[in-house]
């Protein structure tokens, strides 16, 4: 049996309260950060992601 929905714990979605949908948005985010062509920018110490769909 598998306990995991597109590579995320099935339990810990619920227990944060996510379903499917969101399941499938944090997928996309992590597949296209991993890629290398998000653009990242470092604020403060902080690195942030800049996700423009208009060129996707």
């Amino acid at each position: 049996m598998k306990f995991t929905i597109l590579g995320y714990n099935q339990a810990k979605l619920v227990e944060l309260g996510l379903d499917v949908i969101d399941a499938a948005l944090l997928r996309y985010f992590v597949d296209f950060k991993d890629s290398g062509t998000m653009v990242k920018e470092t604020i403060e110490g902080e690195l942030y992601y800049w996700l423009h769909y208009e060129e996707y």
